[in-house]
């Protein structure tokens, strides 16, 4: 299942491996309108919306609203603005409600309101701005003035536009308060830029440069760039400011060029902490690419824009995860920290179905080409970072020299280069330079053909001998004569395969043969007297192994095998002291259901489970475990779907693409 049904989506800012994730009233936000956020020094998200105030704790939400029989409840459901200043203490602006400071031990509010015999009080109850200053000056915008707060005398200097006074506030309305890298205040009022004279208590106004004197210039956000430019938020685009030379660039939405803004309508500016610069607009998100100065915009998989909605706020939290406050859909989470996972997904562009996204076999070949076996939507072939390199090995019934069956479960190339596909038709070889495949498949009058049509694990021997492992027994491949000699379970035979169905084929390092069954555990394969030796659990006996169901089997460089399971966990196999050695959950494994098992050049082991990645250090016992959060594509992967290359890289699949990553880059 897709972790807490959030909408999963591929932003394509130029970043690798973002992970877009919607956050709505489904997940208990309380209002979809977004007008502020902020992390507070407790590591709470707060969320300001039309109908509440919400703390987020990464997992749930708590909302507090006005409530007319609590006078120290919210003043006012609509919340706009958010600070927490230099003492810890945590501000709310509401429309219509005043300014509130939230008491977190009593969790009640108090209110600092609008009264007109009062001149130190709030200029006005809309509160739509707050900003603390490096000097530690609250400021508080409203829709009729700016305000700073007096702390000492808990009281309010106003600073008011005056006609008479050109050096006044050049409007009342104000929008958006920001302080540069030398300290300069700037407010952005329904008129216009506010440089903030602090000697003087007066302000100079920069209007940028129009040709269409009627423009409305209200300013709706300003923000700050790494290299000392400031930037301004408008209705007709947004303009960056050169302080030093006082001279101002426009930039605009241009319906001929992609490079430009999305949209003229400016809501929101950004920097985050990586030096990123990012814009908010009436249709979506931008990111300015300063060295080619032009705009990078979000996009869904099909190109078009992810969301062409309002985006009110921008934040960054402490962990680098982007917010995006919208102005219908609520919170979007853009998590940037997933880089090292690499994510692909199979799924065709336009396409809606679940079961074309399942990854159930993965191979890299010489030529780096990614080859994927799905559920149920054929063979995929591509090379990673060409996008335009993707093909589609489908089953045609018409046409026996295509796939057997789209269900795709196994992929081995063998010593010479051939490919070969497990099925649940059959075993297929690929003809590449006739770009077609020859079948072979289990014919029941014929007791040299394949034992079974579901192929699940195809292995190879240091004698190049190819054996393929099926539901219905083991199978010798003789590739010279295209014929199968079967080895299946006996009844009444104890030195017979113990259970038909193959999940894997490993030989190890001395030329020992082992099988992993489904239900009759692990054998040992004498493949000179072609007799079994059988591994089963033994709930007499706690050295025995876990579970009969092996899905995995892995070795490692002093020659045990690591074993996964589906129910018991991971064995450690000593086959010296024919020994198992058990993890399970109790000891820190996410989850008894081990699908696969890599080992990496550190000596630590990778497996693949219902509940995410896990690594394990063998010589402390201690695991560690990624989840979706990580970056992985989902919590839950997929039987037979894991492989390692020669450089080092692991693969894991599952239900929603596949995870590629090098052990050694993890963080």
């Amino acid at each position: 299942m897709i972790h807490n049904a959030l909408l999963q989506i591929v932003l394509l800012l130029m970043e690798p491996n973002v992970r877009v994730e919607r956050i709505s009233t489904e997940h208990g936000l309380s209002q979809n309108s977004i007008y502020c956020i902020l992390q507070d020094f407790k590591g709470f998200l707060w969320v300001g919306t039309e109908n509440g105030l919400n703390r987020y704790d990464g997992y749930r939400f708590k909302s507090y609203r006005h409530d007319p029989q609590k006078p120290a409840s919210l003043s006012n459901n609509y919340v706009m603005a958010l600070c927490e200043d230099h003492t810890g203490a945590l501000w709310a602006g509401t429309a219509g409600g005043g300014l509130n400071r939230f008491d977190r031990e009593r969790e009640v509010f108090r209110h600092f309101r609008h009264h007109p015999a009062d001149p130190f009080s709030l200029s006005h109850d809309v509160t739509t701005a707050l900003y603390e200053d490096s000097k530690g000056n609250l400021w508080i915008g409203t829709r009729f003035g700016l305000n700073r707060f007096d702390p000492e005398q808990q009281r309010f200097i106003r600073y008011m536009h005056d006609d008479e006074i050109p050096s006044s506030l050049s409007h009342n309305r104000v929008f958006a308060i920001a302080e540069d890298h030398l300290g300069t205040l700037w407010v952005g009022t329904a008129d216009g830029l506010n440089r903030y004279e602090p000697e003087t208590g007066t302000f100079k106004h920069h209007a940028y440069d129009s040709a269409d004197h009627s423009e409305r210039r209200e300013v709706f956000a300003i923000c700050e760039d790494r290299e000392g430019f400031l930037w301004v938020g408008t209705r007709h685009g947004t303009v960056r400011f050169d302080l030093e030379n006082e001279r101002f660039t426009r930039f605009k939405h241009d319906p001929a060029d992609p490079n430009s803004l999305d949209d003229n309508r400016v809501l929101s500016l950004y920097r985050d902490r990586s030096e990123g610069f990012w814009v908010g607009t009436g249709k979506g998100i931008n990111r300015f690419d300063r060295d080619r100065r032009h705009f990078i915009h979000g996009n869904n998989e099909e190109g078009t824009p992810w969301t062409t909605d309002e985006v009110i706020t921008i934040y960054e939290d402490r962990t680098e995860v982007l917010w995006l406050g919208t102005s219908t859909r609520g919170l979007i989470k853009i998590n940037r920290n997933t880089e090292q996972f690499q994510h692909y997904r199979v799924e065709p562009a336009g396409t809606r179905s679940t079961k074309h996204n399942v990854v159930i076999s993965i191979l890299e070949d010489p030529e780096d080409r990614l080859w994927i076996g799905t559920f149920g939507d054929g063979l995929k072939r591509f090379t990673p970072g060409n996008p335009t390199s993707w093909v589609h090995y489908k089953s045609d019934p018409k046409n026996p020299r295509t796939l057997s069956s789209d269900r795709v479960w196994a992929l081995h190339r063998d010593g010479n280069g051939v490919l070969w596909i497990g099925t649940s038709q059959g075993l297929d070889r690929f003809e590449e330079t006739e770009n077609a495949f020859r079948n072979y498949r289990n014919d029941p009058n014929n007791p040299k053909s394949l034992s079974g049509g579901q192929v699940l694990v195809i292995g190879e021997d240091r004698e190049n001998v190819l054996w393929v492992g099926t539901t219905q027994g083991l199978n010798r491949f003789d590739r010279d004569s295209g014929t199968f000699v079967r080895f299946q379970n006996e009844p009444g035979n104890e030195y017979s395969l113990s259970h038909n169905s193959i999940e894997f084929i490993h030989e190890d390092a001395t030329g020992v043969f082992w099988i992993g069954t489904s239900g009759g555990g692990l054998n040992r394969f004498d493949r000179t007297g072609e007799r079994f030796t059988r591994y089963r659990k033994d709930p007499d006996q706690t050295n025995s192994l876990s579970h009969d169901e092996i899905l995995s089997v892995y070795e490692d460089k002093n020659g045990f095998l690591w074993i996964g399971t589906s129910g018991g966990g991971l064995n450690q196999f000593d086959p010296a002291g024919e020994t198992f050695t058990h993890y399970r959950k109790k000891d820190g494994l996410p989850d008894d259901v081990v699908y696969g098992v890599l080992g990496d050049a550190e000596g630590n082991l990778w497996m693949s489970t219902n509940r995410g990645l896990a690594r394990l250090d063998p010589k402390a016992g201690s695991f560690k475990t990624y989840d979706i959060d990580d970056g992985l594509q989902d919590n839950e992967f997929s039987v037979g779907a894991f492989f390692q290359s020669p450089d080092g890289q692991l693969f894991f699949g599952g239900i929603n693409g596949l995870n590629a990553f090098y052990p050694e880059r993890m963080q």
